[in-house]
């Protein structure tokens, strides 16, 4: 065997490690965003959860505020739906926090609800899984952060362009 020869191996050797250990850092990558995303996705369910509770708590006190229940249940339904997207999922549900905060404050304009211990125990758990929620979805992002600049960052950008690993998007809070 000539020096090119062994020269030309051990490139080809060097090469292919490189390209094997890149695509294996992808793949971790993806799946520590995916993971991440279920983490999103299980405190999101434990709050769509709790809402039909919520309402049926609040909905005796609040009878001037049907229509905002309604539309509460009803953005509920449209969170569930397989055609959404990450992205138009916590858009539904920033409306819904939205309306939850509205709601949380009538606390202070009805006295009956204070003294309520099903609405402060509700009122307590809705709070704490959004407090969940939200660092669910800084550890997304940061997680999503990290395997964006991951398939940017040469010599991964070149596996990533050839095995199809896309950029993901961030979310919004």
């Amino acid at each position: 065997m000539t020096f090119f020869a062994t020269i030309l191996g051990v490139l080809i050797l060097i090469l292919l490690i490189t390209w094997i250990l890149g695509y294996n850092g992808l793949i971790t990558y993806l799946n520590w965003v995916e993971e991440a995303w279920e983490q999103v996705e299980t405190h999101l369910n434990k709050l769509m959860h709790d809402i039909p509770t919520f309402v049926e708590v609040i909905q005796p006190h609040a009878k001037h505020e049907q229509q905002t229940l309604e539309k509460l249940i009803e953005l509920r339904g449209h969170i569930h739906s397989p055609h959404l997207n990450r992205i138009e999922k916590m858009a539904y549900q920033q409306e819904i926090s939205q309306i939850l905060t509205s709601l949380f404050t009538l606390q202070q304009e009805l006295p009956q609800l204070e003294e309520d211990e099903r609405f402060q125990k509700v009122h307590e758990n809705m709070v704490k899984t959004e407090t969940k929620l939200n660092k669910a979805i800084s550890i997304y992002n940061n997680t999503v952060t990290k395997y964006n600049t991951k398939i940017q960052k040469p010599p991964s950008n070149l596996v990533a362009s050839i095995h199809n690993f896309h950029p993901r998007d961030t979310i919004e809070i």
